[in-house]
């Protein structure tokens, strides 16, 4: 989760909604078009952070509008901020920037196309404002990771991950949604942008061209995958935007799209928010000889036979009384040990989200496992990163849950599920 001020921005969360003109255009237009969209905001009921660049260092064309630039664009930025009294975002190209534009900016955006840069992302992410990170139309989604990396080492925690699109072939971007959850799974929030990913970078020559009746398309599919934010370029009248006109979308348009998208997100925010449903039905109707479902053990194993070889887990799941509530017993194919207790751990976690608990004390006997965890061991192997993350992404979404190391004797249930999942595979 990401707080800014009364806004939070994560799983089990409203949807928050980032928008604005490409470009500062003019001071009365930008401030103008701040007040109508924290009006549609305040109407639908979605939180509203107001984004606008002050220059746009990446046009196609030399002759190409850029906008005011940093000094006149950043006290744009700041009278908007003090008289509508909305956040800023707004994106910075330079090193030599960061500095002015901190003062103003309540998210610091890095560019697609200098997402990769060191310098910037980590002069960015020293200032502690938090960072929103476009994804370069050029990476896949798991190589966010390692900008999450240059990002963390400044002891910053506070990033947004957006998506934009990833290009294919010449002058055309398309959105492989399972970006969304891999994103989602590095454990920070994250946005879709609906108006740049139907771009179509440099297809009308000297500058970008683009489809903007795609957008509430994309839009609506985002939100049903699973996202925590919409990043969309609004403009009183697309035609004759300065930048981004074919993509842009129109202000009128705006209110029934956001409508539509709070109603497919309520579904995510049930299921997301511990899923209340069930827990409510497991007040009423106890387990027999448990009197509380909302918290639980959760008994975890993986095998391996060879480390890499035949891999199997073993999952138990009890109230706090000892009586069962679950268990799996599942061959997961050829793998080594570490990975069979992660894929363990996330769907004896899956299985706890879907039956409504609340708290959850988490039980294995892999030392390395709960060492890794716990931040004692570093984690370097890609694979499994991912693993560790989308661990906890589904962690945020209990109460509480903790993690305890105990010997293998008693951990013999998930221990004994795992070997006959493997067991069962190879007919013994």
């Amino acid at each position: 989760m990401v707080t800014l001020k009364d806004i939070k921005i994560g799983i089990g969360y409203p949807l928050v909604l980032i928008a604005g003109p490409c470009v500062i255009e003019n001071p009365t237009m930008a401030f103008e078009l701040a007040q109508e969209l924290k009006s549609i905001a305040q109407q639908v009921g979605i939180p509203f952070i107001y984004k606008a660049s002050y220059d746009k260092a990446n046009r196609s064309s030399i002759r190409s509008f850029r906008g005011p630039g940093l000094k006149e664009g950043i006290k744009i930025l700041a009278k908007i901020k003090k008289k509508v009294a909305v956040p800023i975002l707004t994106d910075v190209h330079c090193v030599t920037q960061v500095e002015t534009v901190a003062e103003v900016a309540d998210i610091m955006q890095i560019p697609a196309f200098l997402c990769r840069q060191t310098d910037l992302v980590v002069t960015v992410a020293k200032t502690g404002k938090i960072v929103n990170v476009k994804k370069g139309q050029f990476l896949s989604p798991w190589e966010m990771n390692n900008i999450i990396e240059k990002i963390e080492s400044t002891g910053n925690k506070q990033i947004l991950l957006t998506e934009r699109g990833t290009s294919f072939g010449y002058n055309n971007l398309v959105v492989d949604m399972r970006s969304l959850p891999i994103l989602r799974s590095f454990g920070y929030p994250v946005i879709f942008d609906g108006t740049h990913s139907v771009q179509q970078p440099g297809g009308a020559g000297d500058k970008t061209s683009g489809d903007r009746t795609m957008v509430p398309y994309l839009c609506r599919a985002a939100v049903a995958v699973g996202c925590d934010g919409i990043f969309l370029e609004v403009h009183q009248q697309p035609e004759l935007a300065k930048s981004d006109a074919a993509n842009a979308l129109a202000l009128g348009n705006l209110k029934p799209l956001l409508q539509q998208l709070i109603q497919i997100h309520k579904i995510h925010f049930t299921n997301e928010t511990k899923i209340t449903e069930f827990a409510d039905s497991s007040k009423s109707q106890p387990a027999v000889g448990s009197s509380n479902r909302q918290s639980a053990i959760l008994y975890i194993d993986g095998a391996s036979r060879g480390n890499p070889g035949d891999a199997g887990i073993g999952i138990l799941l009890t109230d706090t009384q000892g009586n069962e509530l679950g268990r799996m017993a599942k061959y997961i194919g050829k793998t080594t040990n570490n990975v069979a207790e992660y894929t363990a751990l996330i769907e004896g976690l899956q299985l706890a989200q879907t039956l409504g608990i609340e708290e959850l004390q988490i039980i294995s006997d892999s030392e390395l496992l709960v060492r890794q965890l716990s931040g004692k061991y570093n984690i370097k192997q890609p694979h499994l990163k991912q693993l560790y993350h989308q661990v906890k992404q589904l962690s945020t979404q209990f109460r509480k849950t903790t993690v305890n190391h105990v010997p293998r004797e008693k951990n013999r249930d998930a221990d004994r599920l795992a070997n006959e999942a493997i067991d069962e595979k190879n007919n013994l």
